[in-house]
């Protein structure tokens, strides 16, 4: 938000902004939920793949916006969990570790949606 405000963002780009917030606090939501049925010991079922998706969605669309934004300036490799570029590479190692974005959607197909194969 301070990149955005000192770069002088266009409209576009705070409804996108706007947009992540969101989409951050129901990722937070549903992280409670499963946080909740795991302390009650009713681990998560295929649901567990819902968040997983998510997750590694909206981080990524989160770190593309950063890019946008600070343009060339956030293009610097820093290995560094803070630093745009890693946070991006990162964002889609998430999509493939502990199973691909493919793997979890059929997870949630089958077995909360009851579709077939």
């Amino acid at each position: 938000v301070e990149a955005a405000r000192a770069r002088g963002a266009d409209d576009a780009t705070w409804a996108r902004i706007a947009d992540a917030r969101a989409d951050v606090a129901a990722l937070r939501a549903m992280t409670a939920v499963m946080v909740s049925r795991i302390a009650r010991q009713d681990l998560p079922g295929p649901e567990g793949s819902l968040v997983k998706l998510r997750y590694g969605d909206v981080s990524q669309r989160i770190h593309a916006l950063g890019a946008d934004v600070l343009g060339v300036d956030g293009l610097e490799f820093v290995a560094d969990d803070q630093a745009l570029t890693y946070g991006y590479l990162a964002s889609l190692a998430a999509t493939i570790g502990g199973g691909t974005s493919e793997i979890q959607r059929d997870i949630v197909a089958r077995r909360l949606l009851g579709l077939p194969r």
